[in-house]
């Protein structure tokens, strides 16, 4: 999905903190691996337990130039 997305003049962002960065500059798979017990919790545990990491499964695909959030990219 992301080289056809990526192919068609789109550009991918994770929020991988508090801010969203380019997919180009981030490692999903490893960050994935990494966090992926955190997907084991429960909601609630999850949501009451300070996090200790972050499990990101998602990523948001704009028009090349867009910017979460703006209309221009860096």
């Amino acid at each position: 999905m992301v080289a056809l997305l990526t192919g068609q003049s789109y550009r991918g962002w994770v929020l991988a903190a508090r801010s969203w960065m380019p997919l180009a500059d981030f490692d999903l798979a490893g960050h994935q691996s990494r966090t992926e017990h955190l997907v084991h919790r429960g909601l609630l545990r999850r949501a009451l337990i300070p996090r200790d990491g972050r499990y990101i499964n998602s990523v948001l695909f704009l028009p090349d130039g867009r910017v979460p959030g703006g209309t221009a990219a860096p």
